[in-house]
């Protein structure tokens, strides 16, 4: 097990699910629906886990050259592979606020709730191991822990940035209204900008620098099915304007122009906007459930627990082990973490979702 490794299973499973070649994006197939988005995403989560352990868990993994072109890959992409995670998610709410009545309460309780309740656990978790990793319990470290990466190693930024994206688009839909999407969409970009400078003067840049991909995704439902309508015209296939985008995606991302901080978020949305396209150009004939699941349900708490392993492996020094030891290690604990945790969110999720039902039930 190891980056290259994941990668090419990665790889291999999407071949199992039977691409076809379109030449035009079609809206009549699963493209776009919540599934095929997580589908997508499950390619750009096991990218984040590898970045990570690239990054943040040193072993000898660079030694082999093989691995070499995994991390290649991996760098090729950098912050870049979170975008389709708000775009789509950008998306899929500005479908929920137009089409189901009531949703944008629910945006708040049980979603943003949920969110929250499931994040604070993961938090505790981490803290638990650290105190008894040290042998001491440290509550600045567990707040800490709430609004930052700190010493617990716990991932932070996307969690939070992903609740305050929730509450601005609440607070900017209840203020302009169903029947006014595009100010709404005006409202909550111009939040978002302001809220990036605000935020970028306490906290890297990574933090903010993709976050306008989520109001992108919304305007994208609105805008979307007109703009491919136009590829159409050209009789160029689909697949060429998303390389285009992506290319063109990952150059704005680096030029660190000023504000570089909104260069790149331009960036994040052209190459959000390639990636939907890239994999909308394929008619996925039997999408991997694994891919779906990684991508959806799974997103969170993969991301969330994959670096609990290795902080742990890396207490005890077991880190300088085997480089493909050491990385079995992390991928199968985080896979056994991610199920666990999984059940038991669903289960408060559940319980969450019948406390929001019923007060409607009573009425």
């Amino acid at each position: 097990m190891s980056p290259f490794i994941i990668l090419t299973a990665i790889f291999i499973l999407y071949m199992f699910s039977k691409p076809r070649f379109l030449f035009f994006l079609n809206r009549e197939g699963a493209y776009l629906t919540r599934d095929w988005c997580s589908f997508v995403n499950a390619l750009f989560i096991s990218l984040v886990v590898c970045s990570h352990g690239l990054n943040l868990f040193q072993t000898n993994i660079r030694g082999y050259f093989i691995e070499n072109f995994a991390e290649v890959a991996v760098n090729a992409f950098g912050q870049l592979m979170v975008t389709t995670f708000f775009f789509f998610s950008g998306y899929g709410i500005m479908l929920s606020l137009l089409n189901r009545e009531g949703y944008a309460t629910k945006l708040i309780f049980p979603r943003f709730v949920k969110i929250c309740l499931n994040f604070c656990i993961a938090v505790a978790i981490y803290f638990i191991v650290h105190c008894i990793l040290h042998a001491e319990i440290n509550w600045s470290c567990f707040l800490g822990g709430l609004h930052s990466f700190s010493v617990l190693g716990n991932p932070t930024w996307f969690i939070l940035m992903t609740l305050l994206s929730y509450v601005i688009a609440y607070v900017c839909f209840i203020l302009t209204g169903k029947k006014r999407p595009y100010i709404f969409i005006f409202s909550l970009t111009s939040v978002l900008v302001i809220s990036i400078y605000l935020i970028n003067k306490v906290k890297p840049d990574h933090w903010v620098n993709t976050v306008l991909c989520f109001p992108a995704g919304m305007l994208y439902y609105l805008k979307g099915a007109k703009l491919e309508a136009l590829l159409k015209k050209t009789r160029l296939p689909s697949i060429a304007f998303a390389i285009v985008f992506m290319i063109m995606g990952r150059v704005m991302y680096s030029l660190h122009a000023w504000p570089n901080i909104y260069t790149e978020n331009m960036g994040g949305i052209l190459f959000a906007l390639g990636a939907t396209w890239f994999f909308g150009s394929f008619s996925w004939q039997r999408p991997s459930r694994f891919l779906i699941w990684l991508g959806g349900s799974g997103l969170f708490v993969v991301y969330m627990f994959h670096l609990l392993p290795m902080k742990i492996l890396t207490h005890f020094g077991i880190n300088n082990a085997n480089a493909y030891l050491v990385w079995f290690i992390v991928i199968s604990s985080s896979a056994i973490l991610a199920l666990v945790a999984g059940q038991v969110f669903k289960k408060l999720d559940r319980l969450l979702s019948l406390l929001s039902i019923s007060p409607s039930k009573s009425h």
